[in-house]
């Protein structure tokens, strides 16, 4: 399956008014996605499923607040000045009030980011580089999370509509945002294999932190299709994660389970 980018587009309040993003943070609160154009400067690179974050730059806060992937591409429209640049049509799944709600410091992804580069960037529509993506991903979803952007979906909701391609533990491209949320509330914390969890041992800072393995990877999939939370995900640590996935298809649960207990040192 072909793996997927991920880029970082910009908005400046000061040439950019909120009113008229309001009627697309309505739209997504309401029926889960919005549409809007916006500009990119690599545009011969980006491809269609790619990843998109947005973040605000001109403020004291700096971070994103929205989130989504391009839909549509190569084509020309005018930009809040009246001018003619390379545009893409992304589709959000995530879009909270820049300047009303909490957005994700961009402080917090510069201390957590594996590899360094500029954040935020010069120029809309920037790549994120790959050994980025990760960490950013699993960021926002934890901010999501405990910034209770996903109060109005239920907690008892069986299944959920889940999307097609990501690569393992780094890059998620198509999925449902709030499956974690749902699994997690369900299965709690620990991981399900070595019972390891973060918050116990770390303290506060660990507190909510966990990984979400897929029982049936996406990947083999390669469609969209219906995941129930409570029964196809599992909470597991990041080093039992990458275990699971040492070899293809993954090692079950169990498995891994019993390697950790035929491994431990004797005597």
């Amino acid at each position: 399956m072909e793996n997927r980018n991920a880029y970082l587009f910009i908005w400046n309040h000061e040439n950019w008014h909120i009113d008229k993003l309001i009627p697309k943070i309505d739209e997504v609160r309401i029926s889960g996605k919005a549409t809007d154009e916006w500009g990119i400067a690599g545009h011969k690179k980006v491809r269609i499923g790619d990843r998109a974050f947005i973040t605000k730059v001109n403020d004291k806060i700096k971070g994103i607040f929205a989130s989504g992937k391009i839909v549509a591409k190569d084509f020309m429209f005018l930009n809040h000045s009246n001018i003619s640049v390379h545009g893409v049509v992304i589709e959000f799944d995530t879009f909270v009030h820049p300047i009303e709600d909490q957005i994700l410091n961009i402080e917090i992804i510069k201390s957590s980011a594996p590899v360094k580069q500029k954040w935020p960037p010069q120029s809309s529509g920037t790549q994120i580089k790959p050994e980025n993506v990760g960490e950013l991903e699993n960021l926002w979803e934890r901010f999501c999370v405990e910034t209770n952007v996903y109060k109005n979906i239920a907690v008892y909701e069986q299944t959920i509509t889940e999307g097609a391609s990501y690569e393992i533990i780094q890059t998620i491209y198509e999925r449902n945002q709030y499956a974690r949320m749902l699994c997690l509330k369900h299965h709690g914390y620990s991981c399900a294999v070595c019972d390891f969890n973060f918050e116990d041992v770390y303290g506060v800072i660990g507190k909510e932190f966990i990984h979400v393995h897929h029982l049936n990877q996406l990947s083999n999939i390669g469609e969209k299709h219906e995941t129930n939370p409570m029964v196809d995900l599992r909470p597991v640590c990041p080093n039992c994660h990458a275990m699971l996935h040492k070899v293809n298809p993954p090692f079950t649960i169990e498995e891994l389970k019993a390697k950790i207990k035929t491994s431990l040192p004797r005597g």
